[in-house]
């Protein structure tokens, strides 16, 4: 987790509790556990923000948390973020979809 992102654009109220994973580390916390935080703090009437690293539905348990939360009824909003691939590509200089670099060779 970048701790800057945090900084910059929280609301200095927010409760922030790091949540994610580190491999097979004993530090980490697990997907139930992460369900049931998302649970209990909409369900007490918190506004809750699960921020994960690039796109939300890829290398991620999105649909155990869409699971958790749609059987308890909670409303949500899923924000997409910038894959990998598109993110390093912008932050180098070099477009994905350049005219005269990029092509198909579907006829």
């Amino acid at each position: 987790m970048n701790s800057l992102i945090i900084e910059e654009h929280a609301r200095k109220d927010a409760e922030v509790i790091v949540a994610g994973k580190q491999g097979y580390s004993k530090n980490s916390i697990t997907q139930e556990e992460i369900n049931q935080l998302i649970i209990k703090n909409a369900l007490s009437g918190k506004t809750v923000l699960r921020l994960k690293g690039g796109d939300v539905a890829i290398f991620s348990n999105v649909l155990d948390e869409l699971e958790s939360i749609v059987k308890n009824n909670i409303e949500f909003e899923i924000i997409p973020g910038i894959t990998a691939a598109s993110g390093a590509s912008a932050y180098a200089g070099f477009p994905l979809t350049a005219r005269g670099f990029s092509q198909s060779d579907i006829g």
